[in-house]
């Protein structure tokens, strides 16, 4: 059975060891715009979807609903690709571990978003991407460098917060 739990903890980890940090900025980077709005399933975009009610424990079993649902031949829910899904659940994730390390004093704040380049021209997209990947790696920088009054859990693109 595959386990999502792992990396996360992995995570937590080393962010525990960074404590000596005054500021720690995690980001996550995907290619695309992938958030809970391309699921078919209004049930299940609720469930992902819910950021404020939304646990590790939550995003586990979404998993586990997927992966199931797949074995099953249940697929009229879910996006046509497992990328798709892939992407919604580290959103989700960033969401949820941003929230487990946001109450921390001032000067010892932790940031965690996610953040996509878009479409780039790159040898893994064959080249057929509508940015270049000077233009996608600049949005990525600016997440980076953002303030330290910057929103945390928050999903980048194009140099703003989207939707999840």
């Amino acid at each position: 059975m595959l386990s999502l739990r792992l990396p996360f903890a992995l995570l937590k980890r080393q962010i525990i060891r960074t404590l000596c940090l005054s500021v720690l900025q995690v980001h996550f980077v995907h290619m695309i715009k992938y958030n809970a709005q391309r699921l078919k399933d209004p049930t299940l975009r609720e469930e992902i979807g819910n950021l404020e009610n939304l646990t590790e424990e939550k995003v586990d079993k979404f998993v586990e609903k997927y992966l199931e649902d797949i074995k099953c031949g249940r697929v009229d829910a879910w996006p046509y690709r497992a990328y798709s899904v892939s992407k919604i659940v580290l959103n989700a994730y960033t969401r949820v571990l941003a929230r487990s390390v946001e109450d921390r004093p001032d000067g010892q704040r932790i940031y965690v978003n996610c953040a996509t380049p878009g479409y780039c021209k790159t040898d893994m997209t064959k080249n057929s991407g509508i940015y270049t990947a000077e233009e996608g790696a600049a949005v990525l920088v600016w997440v980076a460098l953002l303030p330290p009054e910057q929103p945390s859990g928050q999903f980048f693109a194009e140099n703003k917060a989207e939707r999840y």
